[in-house]
């Protein structure tokens, strides 16, 4: 579905290609009523917001925009973004040649997907070398580090929440 443009009781110009009930749809508000209805839940358009990404109010669909999330420095080698809801997160992190993440674990689980470069993980004894296009799945508790092959781009999605990245505080430094 398209995403309905427009400020609160505006008029919306319907797409041929929309669904009948939003053709029908005065204003994006209508829509969004609509889409809560179906789906049983609030559906609200959130404003703009730099910093972190986490709020308060859970039970609203939230659009996010990577460009618009601060960039959390940790080291001269390792930087990330935050997304975070209410059970699971996403991170992207930046990693440059010879970052090393130290040996860790972590309550939460794991997919590590490299969207740019390489990363080296030491698990259990075993390499893995994650190159671009492939995901590393980590269970929980497992013992884990990372070191960056080349500059890394990548993202992480954990489930539950690492609440220790949240507060402001680094934890460990990525990976």
């Amino acid at each position: 579905m398209r995403n309905p443009r427009g400020r609160a009781g505006s008029r919306r110009t319907p797409h041929p290609l929309d669904p009948p009930f939003v053709q029908s749809a005065q204003s994006a508000d209508e829509v969004l009523g609509v889409i809560g209805a179906v789906c049983g839940s609030v559906v609200r358009r959130e404003p703009r917001v730099r910093g972190s990404a986490h709020s308060a109010d859970m039970t609203a669909v939230r659009l996010h925009r990577w460009d618009e999330i601060a960039l959390d420095k940790l080291t001269e080698l390792v930087a990330r973004k935050i997304i975070a809801g209410e059970r699971e997160m996403l991170v992207q992190s930046y990693l440059k040649t010879g970052a090393l993440v130290p040996r860790h674990a972590h309550e939460s689980e794991q997919m590590t997907y490299v969207l740019q470069g390489a990363l080296k993980f030491i698990i259990s004894g075993e390499e893995f070398i994650v190159r671009e296009g492939e995901v590393l799945h980590i269970p929980s508790g497992l013992e884990h580090q990372a070191e960056a092959l080349d500059d890394t781009f990548e993202l992480d999605v954990f489930s539950p929440l690492r609440s220790e990245w949240l507060g402001g505080g680094n934890g460990n430094s990525g990976a």
